[in-house]
């Protein structure tokens, strides 16, 4: 079901309060996900996604996730599979949605605004011929400046190479913004 109605069912409300006090703004409800698009076992069917202006909220039975805003890294919508993909700062894996009816418009609007508002700026770097990381200051829950780094699949971020490219893009970011 999509947006059928204009406010959160209460069991889903009910639920909501208990990770956050923020109100809904978007939501989609689904029928499954898949237990481990989330790392954890024993997700049921009925989950809800749910945007408010600070923390994007996975709700399933019996079990609440939120990831604020500067944690989320970005999402993309393909129509043709009607998938939402979401993916995380943390290495984590994506969370991979599939809506069962139409395109979810205003929590894909409501989710792209959250998710621009928390990057001030960002930067890609080169690292080999085929991967990348991208250096950002975001703004966290609080509205402190932060600096974050995602690195493609494979990368060793420890590594000197890594490290030698990453570290100026980093030092000149927070010298401009003062992020911590």
């Amino acid at each position: 079901m999509l947006f059928k109605r204009t406010t959160l069912p209460t069991t889903q409300a009910q639920q909501l309060r208990k990770v956050t006090s923020a109100r809904a703004v978007a939501w989609i409800d689904f029928p499954s996900v898949a237990p481990e698009d989330l790392d954890q076992p024993g997700i049921k069917n009925d989950a809800w996604v749910i945007t408010t202006a600070k923390q994007l909220v996975l709700l399933t039975e019996g079990e609440e996730k939120v990831w604020p805003w500067h944690l989320v890294d970005r999402a993309s919508w393909d129509p043709e599979t009607s998938q939402l993909v979401i993916s995380f700062v943390q290495n984590i894996n994506p969370l991979v949605i599939t809506i069962t009816d139409k395109a979810p418009k205003k929590l894909l609007t409501h989710f792209r605004e959250r998710v621009d508002h928390s990057v001030v700026v960002s930067e890609s770097v080169p690292l080999t011929m085929t991967q990348t990381a991208r250096v950002a200051v975001r703004r966290d829950d609080r509205g402190q400046l932060i600096i974050q780094t995602v690195y493609d699949p494979g990368v060793n971020p420890n590594a000197a190479a890594v490290t030698r490219k990453i570290g100026p893009v980093i030092e000149r970011l927070r010298d401009m913004s003062g992020a911590l």
